[in-house]
């Protein structure tokens, strides 16, 4: 408000010295009429109101996207076995089966028919065979010998900010996000700290992803119904999470790091929008010597306006420069959106209209200006 009357107080003073201190005075009524609305002061700022210091590189903890510990002696559904049945009678080294553990869990051993083997350790598999076997009156007294030939792989996607962005092979067992970024080669620079996380349920298989069709694919895990969609804020993500495990045909977008930009407007020398530097903070007198600097030293009065987060709600900020300049809170932590004031006051403004009224009489002629 101050700062709009004082610019059409400047606008209407070419009407004559009369007329500009008749305006003078308006103007300076407007002032102390102006809107009076609730302010915090910086130095006594709530916590939730406060600025967040800015992530650096070392707060990217990726270690915090690891997936539940998972036991290298378990077989699981779609690894590769090796088994073999020795009865003691043979003449010649027992046969030793490939097997395919099925999606379901089993294995088709010959002769001895399905058995259930996933969520199993190697050596109760081979008392469950030997049972099986002996149950069903295929052997009386078999060696039952199972081995892991291979295990099974997810096809992965990372998408995004990552350096090394496409489809990705991870064992089964370790598939978490901490693998995907690591297949990935880690985060760029201007990597944000939010993951989307798709998850097929359905009739998505990873071959799709595996022909090349990243980008078909993404859209279509996105848009489809047969997904399940996860949103994972590194910043507070926590370690060793089932959250963090991901499937064959899981599909992972890191977001760019949105612009943070505060504008500052008032009696400085060039208004604008500034970014904040990446994993830099910057600081109200920061914000200032951007725009140039003040226009008139005397102009000490500052007001910020903020966005309380989460929330659409603004609030003021109360501060000035010359408590700027002593440190501190004053010297308030600026955050993205917030709006620099460096406000016009009655004595800015008188200062301000003389010095109108000086580059006036120069231009104009006027004897003792």
């Amino acid at each position: 408000m101050p700062a709009v009357i004082s610019a059409r107080c400047r606008i209407l003073s070419g009407g004559g010295p009369c007329c500009a201190w008749a305006l003078f005075l308006a103007c300076l009524c407007g002032l102390a009429s102006g809107c009076h609305t609730a302010t915090y002061h910086a130095a006594n700022l709530p916590p939730f109101l406060k600025a967040e210091p800015p992530l650096g590189r070392e707060d990217f903890d990726l270690s915090r996207l690891s997936g539940p510990p998972a036991r290298n002696d378990v077989i699981r559904a779609g690894d590769q076995i090796l088994v073999s049945v020795a009865t003691g009678l043979e003449n010649v080294k027992p046969v030793v089966w490939p097997m395919h553990v099925s999606r379901v869990g089993f294995v088709d051993v010959p002769i001895v028919g399905p058995v259930q083997v996933a969520g199993r350790t190697f050596q109760d598999a081979e008392q469950v065979i030997r049972v099986a076997s002996i149950e069903r009156g295929h052997y009386v007294a078999p060696t039952i010998s199972v081995a892991l030939e291979k295990r099974q792989t997810n096809l992965v996607t990372v998408l995004g900010e990552v350096n090394k962005p496409g489809t990705h092979e991870l064992p089964a067992a370790g598939s978490d996000l901490l693998a995907a970024l690591a297949a990935a080669e880690g985060l760029t620079e201007d990597a944000d700290t939010v993951i989307d996380v798709w998850h097929p349920i359905n009739g998505l298989p990873g071959e799709l992803v595996s022909s090349g069709q990243q980008a078909s694919y993404q859209a279509t895990v996105e848009g489809s119904a047969h997904s399940h969609y996860r949103q994972i804020d590194l910043a507070s993500a926590g370690e060793g999470q089932a959250e963090h495990v991901v499937r064959d045909g899981t599909v992972v977008k890191i977001r760019p790091r949105p612009p943070r930009t505060v504008q500052v407007i008032g009696l400085v020398k060039r208004p604008d929008q500034f970014e904040i530097p990446v994993d830099e903070e910057m600081r109200l007198l920061d914000a200032i010597a951007k725009a140039g600097g003040r226009t008139l030293q005397i102009a000490d009065k500052v007001r910020v306006i903020r966005r309380v987060p989460e929330s659409q709600e603004s609030v003021t900020i109360a501060t000035s420069v010359r408590e700027a300049k002593r440190g501190g809170d004053a010297n308030l932590r600026l955050a993205a959106g917030d709006v620099v004031s460096v406000e016009q006051t009655p004595t800015t403004f008188v200062v301000d209209t003389l010095k109108s009224f000086i580059r006036f009489g120069f231009s104009s002629g006027i004897p003792g200006f």
